[in-house]
């Protein structure tokens, strides 16, 4: 992984390109608003949703897809000729890509 400190004069290009880079081999948390935004925009219950594309209870999005050539599993939302399929509704994690937390010596930066 590459890591690429910030200061506070960077620019954060954040604008998706739909190329389903943050779809790959990620894990994705969600809050409770999350996953009701989801499933708002799969047009199906929440429970619905947290059985169909959530492990641990709700808490996380399946990455069990379709691999892509690195070798990394597709999120459950990720379709091939479209890429996310719940984008206006997606989570933060999925919002910020490639920004994200990473955890040293058991502790997360």
């Amino acid at each position: 992984m590459i890591t690429t400190p910030l200061n506070l004069n960077n620019n954060l290009p954040l604008t998706c390109s739909r190329k389903g880079t943050c779809c790959h081999g990620n894990l994705v948390y969600l809050n409770p608003w999350e996953l009701v935004q989801l499933a708002n925009e799969k047009k199906i219950s929440s429970k619905e949703f947290r059985n169909q594309f959530c492990e641990d209870g709700g808490i996380q999005l399946k990455f069990k897809g379709k691999q892509d050539a690195r070798g990394k599993s597709a999120c459950n939302l990720y379709t091939d000729d479209f890429g996310c399929s719940v984008h206006k509704g997606r989570p933060l994690a999925c919002r910020l890509f490639p920004i994200g937390r990473q955890i040293k010596n058991n502790e997360i930066k």
